[in-house]
């Protein structure tokens, strides 16, 4: 038997269940599918990435700043994360531009990066380098508008 989730912890808890039942073979993917993709390994996929890491690319360097916020909607973490970043949109500033990253429909992309350990992962890109980043929910929507005006 083989699992996987999004992170790391659900299939610890599992496996050690099924093991516990007497299954003799069961495989973990450690660190999550997240991680795997993230770190450039093969994920095959019939979605196509909805943005180039050309296009990407180009974004990140046109525009002084850049907040990125790569999650999946079936991460609970990921969901709360987007909530900040969605209210961040809404103030309208057009000192930074914001993109948000759906893992499951930017694979390839985020492959291409091969920084993504986890989601969510947010990265603040100051003329095309990354500034700052954090992973998980570590932060609140001050840290990131700190950073933001830090960064301007």
């Amino acid at each position: 038997m083989f699992l996987y989730a999004i992170q790391h912890s659900r299939p610890d808890i599992l496996a050690k269940q099924l093991r516990e039942k007497g299954y003799k073979e069961v495989y973990e993917l450690q660190a999550g599918i997240a991680s795997w993709i993230g770190a450039g390994y093969p994920y095959y996929t019939t979605v196509s990435s909805e943005l180039t890491p050309a296009a990407y690319k180009k974004i990140i360097t046109a525009n002084r700043l850049v907040l990125v916020d790569i999650g999946t909607r079936y991460c609970g973490l990921c969901v709360k994360v987007k909530e900040l970043v969605d209210s961040l949109k809404r103030k309208n500033d057009p000192s930074y531009d914001i993109v948000e990253l759906e893992l499951y429909k930017n694979t390839q992309l985020v492959a291409d990066l091969k920084e993504i350990r986890a989601v969510p992962t947010v990265i603040l890109y100051k003329d095309g380098k990354p500034v700052w980043e954090r992973t998980g929910l570590s932060f609140t929507k001050e840290d990131i508008e700190a950073e933001l005006a830090k960064a301007k």
